[in-house]
């Protein structure tokens, strides 16, 4: 509880120096969706301020209240693991205008390299596994996902 309490000051602090700078805000975010929800939803009342959820593993509710705050959704190779079905769903439902991907190197290898060193060039694992999941051509992937970037970064 009380680590809690010092992460969510911290995390406030970062968004103001955010905000301050103009920049981008990027979550990682475990076990606290109710918290992550409330400081993104008290800090983008003016959608003055971009935030980007790193490495998502939520569930759909999840998702789906991170979206309407106008939040775009990172997803990394965890989504090409056999047993994440509900992620995958979630992956199925996020507009491809909010998602971008990710290795998360040198973790999270997706499949066919699980469980060794990830690198960024394994992306493309990430980008094939959204084009199957979503019913839309690789190259698709590949363009929206990089305009999404420099939208999220304001570039």
């Amino acid at each position: 509880k009380e680590h809690m309490s010092r992460q969510i000051d911290l995390f406030e602090t970062h968004i103001k120096y955010a905000k301050d700078d103009n920049a981008t805000i990027i979550v990682h975010t475990r076990d606290a969706d109710d918290e992550t929800l409330s400081i993104i939803k008290n800090n983008s009342k003016n959608n003055d301020t971009r935030f980007l959820i790193h490495c998502f593993t939520g569930n759909l509710k999840f998702a789906k209240s991170l979206l309407d705050l106008g939040c775009y959704i990172s997803f990394s190779g965890i989504i090409t693991f056999k047993n994440t079905i509900e992620l995958q769903d979630v992956v199925k439902y996020v507009p491809i205008d909010r998602m971008l991907i990710e290795t998360d190197s040198p973790y999270l290898s997706p499949n066919p390299y699980r469980g060794k060193k990830n690198s960024p060039e394994n992306v493309i694992y990430v980008a094939q596994k959204v084009s199957k999941l979503k019913n839309i051509s690789l190259d698709e992937v590949g363009i929206k996902t990089s305009e999404n970037f420099f939208k999220a970064f304001n570039i």
